[in-house]
């Protein structure tokens, strides 16, 4: 599965006013793979012409997830993906 990029725009946009900070990244492996998109009002990634986060462009194993952080101190993780394909097996074994 390939990041969604025009969902995580839409998604950030709907509640620009709200959000404190929020990231992109592989659920599965989040620590490596995540990246702040947006922060303090503004984007920090172009998200009209960025074409991988952490160097990715997505994930043959695991799951492409939009992180978003509220000032009110609450989160949320969404989907955030093309719906391709994807193999749970082929996670390397080193995750």
């Amino acid at each position: 599965m390939k990041y969604d990029f025009k969902k995580a725009k839409t998604l950030i946009e709907a509640e620009r006013e709200n959000i404190e900070r929020a990231s992109l990244g592989i659920r599965e492996d989040w620590y490596w793979t995540a990246d702040t998109v947006y922060e303090d009002g503004s984007f920090k990634i172009d998200l009209d012409t960025v074409e991988t986060i952490a160097g990715i462009s997505g994930s043959s194993w695991g799951t492409p997830y939009l992180e978003i952080e509220y000032k009110d101190g609450s989160s949320k993780m969404v989907p955030c993906h093309d719906n391709g394909p994807s193999d749970p097996s082929a996670r390397p074994i080193w995750v």
